[in-house]
């Protein structure tokens, strides 16, 4: 049998945390686990309106990791990381928002 990936946790930003983007670039961290140990990537969503733009595809590197991403300040953005196997299993971490 075969599982998809728990959803990743949302470390950092938190829902509705403000952070301080540094020569226009904000970090994102957060956490996955999985059971058949055959964790294929991540796939960050960000945008302004509603976290469907896809922006940056990982190779898993660790069950912990995070990405720096390219932000503006006062600008609100929705963000989510979608986990997928090696057999194209995916899992969804929920719409997370930060300024």
């Amino acid at each position: 049998m075969n599982y998809a990936p728990f959803p990743a946790e949302i470390l950092s930003p938190r829902s509705n945390a403000t952070i301080t983007a540094i020569d226009g670039f904000g970090s994102v961290k957060w956490d996955c686990t999985y059971v058949d140990y055959d964790l294929l990537s991540y796939e960050v969503f960000m945008d302004s309106v509603d976290a469907t733009t896809s922006i940056k595809k990982i190779d898993k590197m660790s069950t912990t990791t995070g990405a720096t991403l390219e932000a503006q300040d006062k600008t609100n953005y929705y963000w989510k990381i979608v986990a997928e196997d090696a057999n194209g299993n995916k899992s969804s971490s929920g719409v997370y928002s930060f300024i």
